[in-house]
């Protein structure tokens, strides 16, 4: 990985020069300040150790990743993002214990574990559990979370912060447990929309989204153009979503990039406006064609490598 940013660049996507799937547990870690041979960051390498084994296949009864939007690069930029709104809310003086973290970093890495089929399972692909999959992640983290190194009362935890992952669900009228659950479920329902809506490759992977939407019991869109003009919209719901589940993000997230990077912005917030600009200058094209419109196939490919990886254990 790279130790700084490219001069002059203020593109989230410089900061991080990403070879393998380890370089993002790597990063993590150094700035959440937790050491992977301590209790917490034990946890954190353990959980991130289960993810990375469960998406390649290598878990014991389950099959592997076959959803391409839903993968382990998206679940991976979601553990990162939340990493740095923790980091950010320490910075802020909000009280975010190591424990916090690694319970927080557990669940980012798991939300979307519901997607990964088990072996006796049918269907063509993860996609089949889109309705379902946050209760699926939810029994994943019940079942392996004792085995990571999280107490029952810790895995509650992480199931409330997958459940407020879901589109439907309003955090604001979720109950918890305490002010730091509370803040956790906050932190990991913004860091899923911010890893998706602010990824290099966000536009390109919808293709993907759509293929699972085809493969999922009620599909969403009428075909692939109806897909990405719906992001459109959906791009609105997801800002409002931010703002009203936490709206100290932006504040989180500046003082992590001041500290890190020495930057003074809110990079994921400038992605985020990027892509959707350059989205509504191409949907309105006559003859508008992802695949001869958008420009990042090689750079998805390259990811897609990359992220499929194993590390050491």
């Amino acid at each position: 990985m790279t130790g700084e940013p490219p001069m002059n660049r203020r593109v989230l996507s410089d900061l991080l020069s990403v070879h393998r799937p380890g370089d993002l547990l790597h990063e993590v870690l150094h700035f959440c300040d937790l050491d992977k041979r301590a209790p917490e960051g034990s946890v954190v390498a353990s959980a991130y150790q289960t993810a990375v084994r469960l998406y390649q296949g290598r878990f014991e009864n389950y099959c592997g990743c076959d959803t391409a939007y839903h993968d382990f690069a998206h679940v991976a930029e979601t553990f990162l993002a939340m990493a740095r709104l923790l980091h950010g809310a320490r910075l802020a003086s909000e009280s975010v214990s190591a424990r916090d973290m690694a319970v927080g970093l557990t669940a980012a890495i798991l939300h979307d574990a519901g997607y990964i089929r088990k072996s006796d399972e049918s269907g063509e692909t993860g996609a089949y559990y889109r309705s379902e999959h946050e209760e699926r992640s939810m029994a994943f983290v019940s079942q392996h979370g004792a085995a990571i190194g999280l107490t029952r009362p810790e895995v509650r935890d992480c199931q409330s912060m997958i459940r407020g992952t879901i589109m439907a669900e309003d955090v604001n009228a979720m109950s918890f447990r305490s002010h730091a659950t509370e803040l956790l479920v906050r932190m990991l329902s913004n860091a899923d929309l911010l890893a998706q809506l602010s990824s290099d490759t966000y536009l390109e992977r919808l293709m993907f989204l759509f293929d699972e939407d085809r493969h999922s019991p009620r599909p969403h869109y009428r075909d692939l153009v109806d897909c990405y003009h719906r992001a459109i919209s959906f791009d609105d719901l997801a800002r409002s979503r931010l703002d009203r589940h936490l709206d100290q993000s932006e504040t989180y997230l500046t003082k992590h990039f001041e500290r890190r990077w020495d930057l003074s912005e809110n990079l994921y917030r400038v992605a985020m406006d990027r892509q959707i600009q350059f989205l509504k200058s191409i949907v309105t094209r006559n003859g508008f064609a992802p695949r001869r419109h958008l420009r990042r196939w090689g750079s998805l490919q390259t990811q897609q490598q990359r992220m499929s990886e194993s590390i050491p254990s």
